[in-house]
C-alpha cells in the first residue's frame, strides 16, 4: 500500500471527490529533433549556460563556492563557467585513495585556471570507523527511501572534515553530475548501429546494465514482472515493438532518467543536506533539459555536440588537451595494469577476473574497506562491485533481506556478528 510519485509526475486532487489522479508534468523524452545547423546549436548551448551560472552566482551571493573536480569534463566545465563569468570566492578539491588520478586530473585543472585545490584522502582504515558511526546510520535511513540506495561516494569525505576549517558551514557545493548523462553520454552503444531494434533489445541493454549487481539473480522468476516494468516506464508498447536507433535512444534515456538519474545520482545531493551544507546541481537545469532533449541522435550519440561545444571554446585550455590519463588504479596498485595485459594476451576472460579480484585495492577501495577484504573476496565471484554489497547490506538492516532470500547479508569491517534477520 505504499507508492511514490516519479520524476515529473503530481498528484491532482479534484474538490468534491474522492478520487486523485497521477498526471505529468514533464518528461525528459524526445518527439521531434532539432534541425539547426552544429555551429548555431554551439551558440545557443553557451548562451543558455551563461544563463545557468550568473544565476547560480547571483544565489550564491558571495559565499565560497567548493567545485568538487575528477578532471571529467563537466566538473572542467563547472569550474571554467564560474571562473571565465568572474566568481571571486571559487575553490575547488578532489577526493578519493592517496594517488588516485581523477585527483592528478583535478588537481592540473585547478593550475591552469589559478583556483585553490585541495586534496583530501579518503583512507580505508578510516572506512570501518565511518561505517559504525551514528553519522552513517542516519545518513543511510536520510537517503534511500526506499526508492534507492543511499549514495555513498562523498559522505565520508564531508563526515571527516566536518569539524575541521576545510568546509565553512556557509560553503556551496557546485558539481556536475548528470551532465554525462544529459549530454548524451549513456545512449547505448548499439545505437550506433543501422537498426532496426525491438522493445527487447531495449530491455537486455538496461537489464545488463542496471540490474545486474548480483548478475545470478537475472535468471530468478519474477524477471517477466521486471521487463514488463521497464517497458511501461520507458513507454515501449511491447518487447517486438520495432525502433530506430534514434526511437531507441530516446526510450533509453527516457527510462534512466527517471529510474536512475533521478533517484540514485541526483539524490546523491542529499549527502550535502544531510551535513547541512548548500549546493546547486547547474548541469540539471531546466534551460539544459529544454536544450538536450531535442537534440538529434548523430549529436548526442558518444556526447558529439558537447565534446565539440567544449573543444570550440577551449576555456583556459583544459579541453583540447588533457594530460592525465585516468586511470582506474591508484598509486602502487597502478602495477596490476602491465601484469593484466600480459594475462590478456592469453585469455581475455582470465584478465577481466584479475581485474575483478583486484578491485579491491582500486579506486574505490576506500568503499570496499567498508565491507573489508574478508567479505569481498568471499562474495568477489557474485558481484559487481561495492554497490552489490551495499545492497544487500541496505536490505539486511532494513529487515528486508527476505524478499531476497539468493542474498548473503555482508559482514563489515570490525564486525563480530552479522545482524542477519
Amino acid at each position: 500500500g505504499l507508492y511514490q510519485l516519479q520524476a515529473g509526475e503530481y498528484l491532482l486532487w479534484r474538490k468534491g471527490s474522492d478520487a486523485l489522479s497521477r498526471e505529468s508534468y514533464y518528461d525528459f523524452f524526445a518527439t521531434a529533433f532539432r534541425d539547426e545547423g552544429q555551429e548555431a546549436l554551439i551558440h545557443e548551448l553557451d548562451q543558455a549556460t551563461d544563463a545557468i551560472f550568473s544565476r547560480l552566482m547571483e544565489d550564491a551571493a558571495g559565499r565560497p563556492v567548493f567545485v568538487p573536480l575528477s578532471g571529467g569534463l563537466d566538473s572542467r566545465l563547472v569550474l571554467c563557467k564560474l571562473k571565465q563569468l568572474g566568481y571571486d570566492n571559487l575553490r575547488s578539491f578532489s577526493y578519493g585513495p592517496p594517488g588516485n588520478y581523477e585527483a592528478k586530473g583535478g588537481k592540473w585543472v585547478a593550475e591552469k585556471l589559478d583556483v585553490p585545490w585541495t586534496f583530501l584522502p579518503t583512507l580505508r582504515k578510516n572506512a570501518s570507523r565511518f561505517f559504525h558511526s551514528n553519522a552513517r546510520t542516519g545518513y543511510w535511513e536520510y537517503g534511500w527511501h526506499l526508492a534507492t540506495l543511499p549514495f555513498i561516494q562523498d559522505i565520508q569525505t564531508l563526515w571527516e572534515e566536518n569539524d575541521s576549517a576545510t568546509f565553512p558551514r556557509d560553503a556551496v557545493f557546485v558539481n556536475g553530475n548528470s551532465g554525462d548523462f544529459i549530454t548524451g553520454g549513456h545512449i547505448p552503444k548499439l545505437c550506433a548501429g543501422p537498426g532496426p531494434f525491438s522493445g527487447r533489445d531495449l530491455v537486455d541493454a538496461i537489464l545488463h546494465k542496471h540490474f545486474a549487481l548480483w548478475p545470478e539473480l537475472l535468471h530468478q522468476e519474477g524477471m517477466g514482472r521486471i521487463r514488463a516494468n521497464i517497458l511501461e516506464q520507458a513507454r515501449v508498447p511491447g518487447p517486438e515493438a520495432t525502433l530506430s536507433p534514434q526511437e531507441l535512444a530516446a526510450h533509453h534515456e527516457l527510462w534512466e532518467w527517471r529510474e536512475r538519474q533521478c533517484k540514485y545520482v541526483v539524490n546523491g545531493q542529499r549527502s550535502y543536506d544531510f551535513m547541512g551544507y548548500a549546493w546547486f546541481l547547474p548541469l540539471w537545469d531546466d534551460e539544459w533539459f529544454h536544450f538536450w532533449q531535442d537534440i538529434p541522435l548523430a549529436l548526442k550519440l558518444r556526447q558529439n555536440l558537447y565534446k565539440t561545444y567544449l573543444e570550440t571554446f577551449n576555456w583556459y585550455g583544459v579541453f583540447r588537451e588533457f594530460p592525465v590519463t585516468i586511470w582506474r588504479w591508484p598509486g602502487a596498485a597502478i602495477s596490476i595494469v602491465p601484469l593484466a595485459r600480459a594475462v590478456g594476451l592469453v585469455s581475455r576472460k582470465a584478465q577481466a577476473k584479475l581485474y575483478h579480484w583486484f578491485s579491491y585495492w582500486g579506486h574505490y577501495r576506500h568503499l570496499n574497506a567498508q565491507f573489508g577484504r574478508t567479505t569481498f573476496h568471499t562474495h568477489q565471484s557474485r558481484i559487481r562491485g561495492f554497490n552489490s554489497l551495499l545492497a544487500a547490506r541496505v536490505l539486511c538492516e532494513q529487515n528486508l533481506l527476505h524478499l531476497v532470500p539468493e542474498l548473503p547479508c555482508p559482514g563489515v569491517a570490525g564486525e563480530k556478528t552479522v545482524p542477519c534477520h
